[in-house]
């Protein structure tokens, strides 16, 4: 005899349950724009209340598209409460506009749902609460932090960025903390941003690591910079000469080693040329720098 069916029952239940509440969502949206103004604000309170998270986030959108969404904040932030993880993002991007919201978004940082921890980092510009963040389980949630830390140029998390950046595993996380690193412009980064300049990187983690040790203006640099430009990869030597232009004379010996040694001078040449004539002042001779540096 042939098993029986596997019973998908349960399966089917629940897609036409998350069914029912989008149609739920769509028909309260479509109530809030035809109701008449003075209508609006109970409808937008009752639908907070809800025990339907399609509804709910339906009644925050159209909060949100309001001149003075101000008045509801406090009835959004009650929904971080009972709704299901999507609600709870919803909810997260809307109050982080307004300066009081610093409590729930605190009170986010610990919910169950990573997707929600993750909303709360990426919405964050509270240093002190993203360098908690850091120490979450979730790679995910790290790198949102990472991402947020970077924004706000924060040296005082540089040590704990480097070391989640040698810890990791996922290219990922490599490529959010190397890119912070470069924003925030902290020198004692400049070591682990030179470790990932070499070729057994992928072109993504080489990327972003020479754009950070530009902007780091990182003399030590130089030389890997300088090599890269004999590569064959055009985005890579973009890219690495516009970070010898922002070392600026400090690259000069490294370039000028280089095209020494190496068989394709002229990119070399180029940049060497794009820093002297960058460096001086309009008054000099950029014709004459340009060569004085080779010599």
């Amino acid at each position: 005899m042939k098993p029986p069916p596997p019973d998908d029952s349960g399966t089917r239940i629940r897609e036409l349950e998350a069914e029912v509440a989008r149609l739920r969502g769509e028909l309260f949206a479509m109530q809030i724009k035809a109701a008449p103004p003075d209508r609006v604000g109970s409808l937008l309170r009752d639908g907070l209340r809800s025990p339907t998270s399609e509804v709910r986030m339906a009644a925050i959108r159209a909060i949100a598209a309001l001149p003075d969404p101000t008045p509801y904040v406090g009835d959004v932030i009650c929904c971080l409460v009972g709704g299901n993880t999507a609600c709870r993002v919803t909810v997260i991007e809307f109050i982080a506009r307004f300066p009081g919201s610093r409590n729930a978004l605190a009170a986010a940082a610990g919910d169950p749902a990573p997707e929600v921890r993750r909303a709360v980092a990426g919405v964050l510009r509270d240093f002190v609460l993203l360098r908690l963040l850091l120490e979450d389980g979730d790679d995910s949630v790290v790198e949102k932090a990472i991402d947020s830390l970077g924004a706000v140029a924060d040296r005082g998390s540089v040590d704990t960025i480097v070391a989640k950046l040698r810890a990791a595993k996922g290219d990922g996380l490599r490529f959010s903390a190397l890119n912070a690193l470069g924003k925030i412009g902290d020198p004692r980064a400049g070591d682990v941003i030179r470790d990932h300049l070499a070729k057994e990187n992928p072109d993504n983690i080489r990327e972003v690591a020479i754009d950070a040790a530009g902007k780091l203006k990182d003399a030590a640099a130089a030389p890997a910079l300088a090599a890269i430009l004999s590569e064959s990869k055009p985005r890579l030597r973009e890219l690495a000469g516009k970070s010898l232009v922002l070392i600026g004379p400090a690259a000069l010996p490294a370039l000028a080693d280089a095209v020494e040694k190496s068989p394709d001078r002229a990119a070399l040449v180029e940049t060497g040329n794009a820093i002297a004539c960058t460096t001086f002042s309009a008054a000099d001779d950029p014709v004459a720098i340009a060569a004085a540096w080779r010599k």
